[in-house]
């Protein structure tokens, strides 16, 4: 089960994580994990939530909340009032947990609803002097059963969550740690990208896994911050999405490169990383291995990559091989769904295997659209080239995918033809060097008294920061489909 990997490692005086400053041993994690796990065990639901940004207190959570039996649902520490509700009401969860720097805003948010909201921060809550923590019974036959539940895209009404067990986490780390890491010295990973993601959940799960070291950043992603702290902690992982890597590769050659000898490895996720980035990361790092590869969250996580050795060893390879997203790891069995079974002939990627999801929670439909004869239908448009690479060339979902974020152009829409302000709204990504996707929304005013500053202040208020549009343009006419859908552009993810 997944918290005996932290069990596993219950006595070591190794850092677990380090946040800034504060810094926690993979003893102090197990015993606080296991004390507050002790706590909620009594909480009358099957369901916690953790509002909780990147630091130790989330880790601790996760893994409380698996020590107790029950479910963990994170949700992002940006989601304003209507997407707290939403995680509330469709997962009939009554505990959040936070941290102080939260506690009065999510109180505000919830103050209608019959919700606990614990500070995990409040060091009273582990005031113990027992020693009989490692005491907890686990039943194997619960491997199939759920234990985190992950949203595919924001937090509204129109996104679905993802029903992830026990096996899927456990197969998609120890397939990561076989296929892309070199387990013979410690690491310490620095994790860049929102722990409330898929990504985060996997990587987070995986350094516990090899009792390695994670490391938050101390601030808000940018370039400056990142190179100090692989020089201060000697990190010997980045792990980061495509968006993140472009900013640094910009960056870096003005920052310039000095005392990142630690690094060795840098995997890459989320969204794509323009390839002209990644030579660039080879010319400055040229002993760092990179490891793009491809996942989505139906799937765990991480469904196929590059092996690091390539970038370092076999730079012809790399290069040839640049635009790929690798090679399918042990237990993702990925096929193309097309007539030809050929190699480079394109159709929807198809993923089997114990890394897909047990189905979205609480809705049978989806899940059965999704789910079929043993594949998960990513509606992701690829193909295999003569080596065995998958190319992941477009997508036929209506997601846009902006700085490590998926999110539904429907909950944009929807969010903004609830203003009184908009007649129709039809939000759709752009592709972008840093973001990867823009968010742009045409729309149609409900009046010529409408301008697109009160738009942009409405979203301000209504959506989450990486939901709001980079640009709103207003235009007459949005075209439908025969049955009065928006016609929605299909396009390639290297246009």
């Amino acid at each position: 089960m997944v918290y005996q990997f932290l069990e596993k490692n219950k006595n070591l005086s190794t850092e677990a994580v380090i946040y800034g400053e504060d810094k926690i041993t993979y003893k102090e994690l197990f015993r606080k994990s296991s004390l507050l796990g002790r706590k909620l065990s009594g909480e009358a639901t099957d369901t916690i939530i953790i509002c909780i940004p990147n630091n130790i207190y989330y880790v601790v959570s996760y893994f409380s909340i698996l020590a107790c039996d029950k479910i963990v649902y994170p949700i992002s520490s940006l989601s304003k009032q209507d997407e707290v509700i939403s995680a509330i009401e469709r997962t009939g969860s009554n505990v959040i947990l936070c941290t102080h720097d939260y506690y009065e805003q999510l109180k505000a948010m919830c103050q209608h609803s019959n919700i606990k909201i614990i500070c995990v921060d409040n060091e009273t809550l582990y005031d113990s002097n027992r020693d009989d923590l490692e005491s907890i019974c686990y039943d194997e036959s619960k491997i199939n059963d759920t234990c985190v539940l992950l949203n595919t895209s924001g937090s509204t009404d129109i996104h679905k969550i993802v029903m992830l067990t026990q096996k899927n986490i456990m197969t998609n780390c120890t397939d990561w740690v076989e296929g892309a890491l070199d387990t013979s010295t410690h690491g310490k990973v620095l994790i860049a990208m929102p722990a409330c993601t898929s990504f985060g959940t996997v990587v987070i799960t995986t350094c516990v896994l090899l009792g390695w070291t994670i490391v938050f950043m101390p601030s808000f992603f940018n370039s400056a911050t990142l190179l100090q702290t692989i020089g201060k902690e000697e990190i010997t992982h980045l792990i980061c999405i495509g968006s993140m890597l472009n900013i640094l590769a910009s960056d870096v050659a003005k920052l310039g490169p000095s005392n990142y000898n630690s690094l060795k490895f840098i995997g890459i996720g989320g969204n794509k990383a323009v390839p002209e980035t990644m030579k660039i990361m080879m010319k400055y790092f040229p002993e760092v291995g990179l490891s793009p590869g491809y996942g989505i969250t139906e799937a765990t996580c991480i469904v196929s990559g590059i092996h690091p050795d390539i970038s370092r060893n076999n730079k012809e390879l790399f290069y040839e091989k640049i635009h790929s997203a690798g090679k399918p790891y042990r237990n993702s069995n990925v096929k193309i769904d097309n007539r030809e079974g050929m190699p480079n002939s394109t159709g929807e990627i198809l993923i089997g295997g114990p890394i897909v999801m047990k189905g979205y929670y609480n809705n049978t439909q989806a899940t059965k659209a999704a789910l079929n004869n043993g594949y998960l239908h990513t509606g992701d448009i690829g193909y295999f080239d003569e080596d065995g690479y998958l190319y992941v060339v477009g997508r036929i979902k209506n997601i846009i995918k902006s700085g490590g974020y998926t999110v539904f152009s429907e909950e944009i829409e929807a969010a903004l033809q609830n203003s009184g302000m908009v007649k129709e709204a039809y939000a759709y990504g752009i592709p972008d060097p840093i973001l990867d996707e823009k968010i742009i929304v045409d729309v149609i005013p409900i009046d010529g008294a409408i301008n697109v500053l009160d738009i942009e202040e409405y979203c301000l208020q209504h959506l989450a920061k990486y939901k709001i549009p980079s640009k709103i343009q207003f235009v007459s006419d949005i075209k439908k489909t025969k049955n009065g859908k928006i016609q929605r552009k299909v396009y390639t993810l290297n246009e």
